[in-house]
Order: structure tokens, then C-alpha cells, then sequence
């Protein structure tokens, strides 16, 4: 009763994480073509979609195992010999075509991760052909050729039906003739289905693994760089700026004497020898040391035995060396470009620089979870073929486990595929739990075509340009049309611009015309609360009330 109940339990399990996945599959092809709006102008959305074809025969064959599988194989199976060819080419093709598939996947996030490349550099080149041309050549040329040679049949287990022989003792009884496989039927197995199988999972843990690598290397690059920037810095500026300094030294005036006339030197050199020779003057004829006059030679700010003594040279290019080694980088801005908008479009390329590491960060998180969950899919089923080479029987846990979780990778991929959009919902909408932000990501097309990661879209031009929605490129128009208006009622209602500036003289025309959506000008009643930068004068949301009350 006990071995019957585990058989029922390994017969039914697959029939529901196959329709699991058959269900998953179709919903994640019909978000990319149906519900997207990029469809398939993305190289990862057209390997997706082509893996998801190969994963609903995959699932579809296992869902209906019982259904397909030869009567005599066990009491609750209820198909013949024709359904077991017919599911096991579907399990064949499928699982071929799915499994080679991810290792295209793998192979498409490290070319865009590890290599930076786009996607209108994969999708121009033979690169996106051989992802495409390698899986479907294999998977169907491999089950057409089984499928002629009759090596279809039912497997030991009886659950389904692959490359096996039927009857069992066909191979051992000379007097028995196969109906389905022969002798060649474990090479087959073995060169078209397990050595592939084992190099592309080798493959896609390696795929993870550069990952992975590419991960840590940047983030040390990125931690010795902040720790690193301040003294690469300062040294570079030292190094540039500074000298050495040597060691003041008292000599004697006869060492240090000028010999060039006063006639030939400017004034500030004039004024300083004079001072010179008037101090050594002074120094002989007082004190002890009269006899010995000396004079800084090298100090820029005097001695104790001559504290006026100094050398302007060395105190000029001394507050040039601090004043360079303490000053921040000038702002260069255009002369006929606004200090308001040189500041924005600073902020949007920052902006643009973060949005640049999100995405990085969200395809490389996409690869990782791609590749686990292939990982775990067929991890069990590798264990269970590991104990069927050595001739043991495997536990029934592990065989449990490879039953429930094969055929769920097509599962495992439209929840990866639908992450961001399903994060970004609840971000937006707190209150929304996992299943209804799901549901909208579902009904948007899956992806985030707008959101954080900002899809992109290959043009007949081939130029990768952001997607907008249509309410979003509406209300933008609506700006640009509104500042129109407000730039016109603004010319009209006397409003006039500072003539005395040649840069915005015809700033009226430029608003006109659409190059600039801001402008300077002067009004003497209106502007109360208003900032005044650079001879401009920056309404507050006050005085911008006051302006729109203008009629024109």
C-alpha cells in the first residue's frame, strides 16, 4: 500500500508542475506579444519567447504522462504505442530546445554585462543568429532523427516515455524482437542527451560564476576609489603644484649680491633692492653683528635677524600652491546658456548615471536569477541519473524532488521576468500585496517597458531610444505648449527684456521659436518675493501667479 501510494504520488506530481509551467510559459509568450509594447525588439525578449515554446512541450509532455504512456507500462497509465512516440519526441524536443535556450540566455547577459555590449550590436551581427540557429537545429533535427530510427519508448520507471526499449527483454532474449530501441539506444541517450546536458549546465554555472566575478571586481574598484580618491588627489595636485622645499639657509650678503643695474629691473624689483641695500645699511652699523650683515636668500617671510627680509617671487608662487591645492574646480559655463539650466542639466546627467547603475544592477540580478533557477530545476534529475550510472536505485526524496521540480522552470522564469515591474507596482502602491501587483505587471506585459529600468527599443535606425507612454509623452507636450503660452502673454502684456544684455536681446524670438523655455526679463510692480541671479530675475511661485493674471 505504502509502494503504491509513493507510484500514485510520483505519476500525479508531474502532471502539476507540468501544467504549472505549460501555464506559466503561455502566459510569459503572451505578455511579450500581446500585452508589451516593445514585443520582440529585444533580443532577451526573443530568446525568451523562443524558450518558452520549447518549455510548453516540455511541461505539455509532462502533464500528460499518464495520459500518453502505454497501458502496460502500469495500472494507471491509458495510452499505446503511438502517444509514447508522440510524447516522447515532445520530451525530447523540448527539453532540448529549453535547456539550450538557457545556455543562449547565459551567453546573451554575459556578452551585455561582462563585455558591455547592446542590443543593436547582438541583433546586427551573426551573434544573435548562432544563439537562435544552435538550439532549434539540435533540438529538431535530434527528435526527427530519433523519431525515424524508433527509439521512443517507455521508460523503467513507467511514467512517462523517452529513449527506452520496449519489450524490456528484448536486448537480453535473442528471441524477442524490439518494437521500439535497440542496442544503440543507450549511445543515443548518452551523445544526445546527457553529455550536452552535462557541458551546458558546466556552461551556465560558468556563465554565473563570471558573473558573479564581474561583480566583485567592481565593487573593489568601486571601494578603492572612494577610499583612494582624496589622497590620488591631493598627491596629484602636489606633484604638479609644489616643490620641495629646501632648508632656509643665512649666507652672506656677498654671496647673494645683484650685479644687474637698478636701471634694467621694473619697479616692484627697484623698490625691493633699495629696501635691500637701505636694511644692510642699518645691519652694519648696529649691534654685535654689524661687521656680518646678512639677508634671507631664501625665506618668504623674513628671519629673526632681518624680520622685513622677504622674496616676493616666493610669496606669490607660495599663495598660488595653497590657493591651487585648496580650490575647487571652477564651473565653466556658456556664455549664452542660463546658470538655472547648466545646473539641471547637471542634475539629469547625474540622474542619468544612476539610472545607468540600475539598470547594470537589474540585468545582472536577472542573469544570476536565471541561471539559478535552471540550476535548481535540474539539479534533482542530474542527482537521479548520477545513481542510475552507478547502479543504485536513487532515494525516493531525490526522485520526489526531480519530479516536482523539473518541469517548473518556466514557472521559476516568469517570475524572474516579471520582477521589476512587480517591484516598482508595490514601490508605487503600497497597498497592493505580491498577487495583485503580479496582476498588473501581467496586464502591462510583464516587463517594466517605463519604469526604473527603462527599456530600450532597437528603431529601424537601429538607435536604442527610451519608450514613453502615451498619457506621459501627452502631458510633456502639454508642458512645452503651456510654456508657449505663457512666453506669448508674457511678450504681449509689455513685459520686456534687458537690452543691455547682447545674450538675450532677441529672447523673445528664441521663446517664440522654441530653442530656450526660459527667459529673462524686467517688471517693476509685479515681482515682489523674486530672486535676482546674475541680472536675471527668477520668479517665485507668488510673482508666477501674479504673471498669469496678465491678459493678453
Amino acid at each position: 500500500m505504502v509502494a503504491s501510494s509513493k507510484l500514485l504520488t510520483l505519476f500525479i506530481i508531474p502532471m502539476v508542475t507540468g501544467t504549472i509551467s505549460f501555464v506559466s510559459s503561455s502566459s510569459l509568450m503572451s505578455c511579450i506579444l500581446v500585452y508589451s509594447q516593445i514585443k520582440l525588439k529585444r533580443v532577451v525578449r526573443r530568446i525568451l519567447f523562443m524558450f518558452c515554446i520549447y518549455d510548453c512541450i516540455y511541461s505539455l509532455g509532462s502533464a500528460l504522462g499518464i495520459f500518453l504512456t502505454p497501458k502496460w507500462t502500469s495500472k494507471y497509465a491509458l495510452g499505446n504505442l503511438i502517444t509514447c512516440d508522440i510524447q516522447g519526441a515532445m520530451i525530447h524536443c523540448g527539453f532540448a530546445g529549453s535547456v539550450f535556450y538557457t545556455l543562449s540566455l547565459a551567453i546573451y547577459y554575459v556578452a551585455v554585462i561582462k563585455f558591455n555590449k547592446k542590443d543593436k550590436d547582438i541583433s546586427n551581427k551573426p551573434f544573435e543568429y548562432i544563439l537562435h540557429l544552435v538550439p532549434n537545429c539540435f533540438a529538431i533535427i535530434s527528435c526527427i532523427f530519433l523519431a525515424v530510427k524508433h527509439e521512443y519508448g517507455p521508460l523503467a520507471s513507467g511514467h512517462a516515455c523517452w529513449l527506452g526499449v520496449h519489450p524490456k527483454n528484448c536486448l537480453t532474449d535473442p528471441d524477442v524482437e524490439c518494437e521500439r530501441g535497440s542496442l544503440m539506444t543507450l549511445q543515443y541517450a548518452k551523445w544526445l542527451a546527457v553529455i550536452p546536458f552535462l557541458l551546458i549546465y558546466m556552461l551556465v554555472f560558468c556563465t554565473m560564476m563570471i558573473v558573479c566575478h564581474h561583480i566583485i571586481k567592481q565593487k573593489r574598484k568601486a571601494d578603492r576609489w572612494r577610499m583612494q580618491t582624496r589622497e590620488r588627489e591631493k598627491s596629484k595636485l602636489c606633484c604638479c603644484f609644489t616643490k620641495r622645499e629646501k632648508p632656509r639657509t643665512i649666507q652672506k650678503s656677498t654671496e647673494n649680491e645683484v650685479t644687474t643695474p637698478l636701471s634694467s629691473l621694473p619697479p616692484a624689483q627697484k623698490k625691493l633692492m633699495k629696501m635691500q641695500k637701505a636694511l644692510s645699511k642699518k645691519s652694519n652699523t648696529s649691534g654685535e653683528n654689524a661687521s656680518t650683515p646678512f639677508v634671507a636668500s631664501a625665506s618668504r617671510s623674513g628671519t629673526k635677524q632681518d624680520p622685513l627680509a622677504f622674496n616676493v617671487q616666493q610669496v606669490k608662487n607660495k599663495i598660488r600652491r595653497e590657493s591651487m591645492l585648496n580650490h575647487d574646480e571652477p564651473i565653466i559655463l556658456s556664455s549664452n546658456i542660463p546658470h538655472e539650466r547648466q545646473l539641471r542639466s547637471s542634475r539629469k546627467s547625474s540622474r542619468r548615471r544612476e539610472l545607468n547603475t540600475q539598470v547594470e544592477q537589474n540585468a545582472i540580478l536577472q542573469c544570476i536569477l536565471y541561471v539559478l533557477s535552471f540550476l535548481l530545476c535540474w539539479i534533482f534529475p542530474l542527482i537521479t541519473r548520477i545513481y542510475g550510472i552507478t547502479g543504485n536505485p536513487a532515494p525516493f526524496p531525490v526522485v520526489l524532488l526531480s519530479r516536482i521540480f523539473n518541469p517548473l522552470q518556466g514557472f521559476f522564469f516568469i517570475l524572474v521576468y516579471s520582477r521589476p515591474h512587480v517591484k516598482s507596482i508595490k514601490k508605487s502602491n503600497p497597498e497592493l500585496n505580491w498577487f495583485q501587483a503580479f496582476t498588473v505587471a501581467f496586464k502591462a506585459g510583464g516587463d517594466n517597458d517605463f519604469g526604473d529600468n527603462q527599456m530600450e527599443v532597437v528603431d529601424e535606425e537601429g538607435i536604442d531610444v527610451p519608450r514613453l507612454r502615451d498619457s506621459e509623452r501627452e502631458r510633456r507636450q502639454e508642458i512645452v505648449r503651456q510654456q508657449y503660452k505663457r512666453s506669448m502673454s508674457y511678450r504681449s502684456s509689455g513685459v520686456h527684456t534687458e537690452g543691455n544684455n547682447p545674450d538675450v536681446s532677441n529672447i523673445n524670438d528664441k521663446v517664440a521659436d522654441g530653442s530656450i523655455q526660459e527667459f529673462e526679463f524686467e517688471r517693476s510692480n509685479a515681482l515682489n518675493d523674486s530672486t535676482v541671479v546674475e541680472g536675471r530675475i527668477i520668479l517665485s511661485k507668488k510673482d508666477e501667479d501674479k504673471v498669469d493674471d496678465i491678459k493678453v
